[in-house]
């Protein structure tokens, strides 16, 4: 009898053990994420090549006490805060800093320049090849390239707004 009563509350501490040590990691994954967030404005500040957080938060339109917070890694940043930072510096890939994937700096875009080159429409303005200002041969589709940047638009909003969707239930679960 007194075997039982030992081996049962062996079991219930280990039932405990094993909810925290759950409960716990996710803790750990949630500062995580929430750290590395943190160091991307804070990669963000470096690059922007303002003198102080001071300046760096007026530029962003975010008040200074907040960007400090969001910075020291003390306060989960706003979904308004990182869209302030994100139009203030347009060259910053989204997908990098709301997610931590892929590069800080968007990769320029090619394709205007190889079209310029291997195709023949004809548009006035300087012609880097030639450092005139002639007719520049440019085989784009102004039109299919206004569909296609729509197309990128939309899908970027979706793709913020599911990053947002499952931080909400990140945030929920604990």
């Amino acid at each position: 009898m007194v075997f039982e009563c030992k081996s049962n509350a062996y079991a219930i501490i280990y039932q405990i053990y094993d909810k925290l040590f759950f409960v716990y990691t996710i803790f750990l994954t949630f500062l995580y994420i929430m750290s590395t967030i943190n160091q991307r404005i804070r990669d963000i500040f470096v690059h922007s090549g303002e003198k102080n957080a001071s300046t760096f938060s007026k530029a962003a339109g975010i008040p200074q006490s907040t960007m400090s917070e969001y910075m020291n890694t003390q306060k989960e940043p706003k979904y308004s805060a990182l869209v302030k930072i994100s139009k203030r510096y347009p060259e910053i890939s989204l997908e990098w800093l709301f997610l931590g994937e892929g590069e800080m700096i968007k990769a320029q875009d090619t394709r205007v320049h190889n079209y310029a080159i291997n195709y023949g429409n004809s548009v006035q303005g300087d012609n880097n090849i030639t450092g005139n200002t002639a007719p520049v041969s440019v085989g784009v589709d102004v039109e299919k390239l206004k569909e296609e940047n729509a197309q990128l638009k939309k899908k970027n909003e979706e793709l913020t707004e599911r990053c947002f969707t499952l931080t909400d239930k990140l945030t929920k679960l604990l």
